[in-house]
């Protein structure tokens, strides 16, 4: 569990993105950050990431987190294959069969001989996606993961994730995509200007979950 209280930063004086704000992200499950662009979401994850530090209040985290940015920062030099290598010398793991399957299953075999320089935005996700599972946390954190992606490959994503949620993991995902939220989520939290609203995806049509989601978009913008 993730337990935000009183959050308030703020880039410059007089544009504050969180102000005493308070958010639990819950435990083994699929939360979804959703937000137009410019409400906080990569910000929000930053704080909790302590890449950047809040002017006041206070994350405290039950567990560590791992964070996928939505732009991975890898070893260009290396190809895809050496980069895992490097990720499993220095986390002492193996290159286990879930993670060469899932190779597979991103269809990113044909490609991890490349230098990563040489691949797309959306294979470098899919890389750094692999670097991370090699080290298997409990709660991953991951910024818009399915933008860079085309649709085969969001749809086994989408299929992955909701395999690591069945077997415990604390998925925390941010997007704008309502439709992705609505397939991943059990838990959404919105964000618009300061405002944050959370609320459970308990939803059995599409379309009601999109028109509360848009609805509270409004209200806070």
């Amino acid at each position: 569990m993730i337990e935000i209280k009183k959050l308030t930063f703020a880039y410059d004086a007089e544009h504050y993105i969180f102000e005493q704000t308070d958010i639990t992200l819950n435990k083994n499950i699929t939360t979804i950050v959703l937000g137009k662009n410019g409400t906080g979401k990569t910000t929000l994850f930053h704080l909790i990431a302590d890449i950047l530090t809040p002017d006041f209040g206070e994350i405290k985290k039950d567990a560590d987190v791992i964070f996928i940015p939505d732009q991975p920062v890898l070893y260009d030099h290396l190809t895809g294959y050496e980069y895992l290598e490097y990720i499993k010398i220095l986390s002492n793991h193996q290159l286990e069969d879930k993670i060469i399957d899932l190779v597979a299953l991103l269809e990113m075999k044909e490609h991890m001989s490349k230098l990563i320089h040489e691949m797309s935005l959306g294979m470098k996700h899919k890389l750094a996606l692999l670097s991370a599972m090699l080290l298997d946390y409990d709660t991953y954190m991951i910024d818009e993961p399915l933008t860079a992606l085309d649709p085969p490959s969001q749809k086994e994503m989408i299929k992955y994730f909701k395999m690591l949620k069945e077997q415990g993991k604390t998925l925390i995902i941010s997007t704008h995509m309502i439709h992705i939220a609505y397939q991943l989520a059990d838990e959404v939290v919105i964000l618009n200007g300061k405002e944050v609203v959370k609320m459970k995806n308990d939803f059995t049509d599409y379309q009601a979950f999109e028109d509360e989601v848009i609805k509270h978009f409004e209200i806070h913008s």
